[in-house]
């Protein structure tokens, strides 16, 4: 289980990190931003992309603790938990 969520959060790294790179190449042939500085485009993006990530990580482990709240306070039998 730790295995797996390890595995996904590197590969959330990884397109994360590929994301930056193709937008800052990409970026450049854009003719409506020409004059711009994309970089920090690039930049906002990947900050973006980083900070919805951890918080639907951070909602996914909440909601472990409802289920096991709702588990606990309910009588539900053990062979359907």
């Amino acid at each position: 289980m730790i295995i797996r969520s390890v595995i996904f959060i590197l590969l959330a790294r990884v397109f994360n990190y590929g994301l930056y790179q193709f937008l800052l190449h990409e970026l450049l042939d854009r003719p409506d931003l020409v004059g711009m500085d994309h970089a920090p485009l690039a930049r906002s993006t990947l900050l973006g992309f980083l900070a919805n990530y951890v918080v639907e990580y951070a909602l996914a482990i909440d909601d472990i603790f409802a289920f096991i709240a709702v588990f606990s306070y309910f009588p539900v039998p053990a062979q359907y938990r």
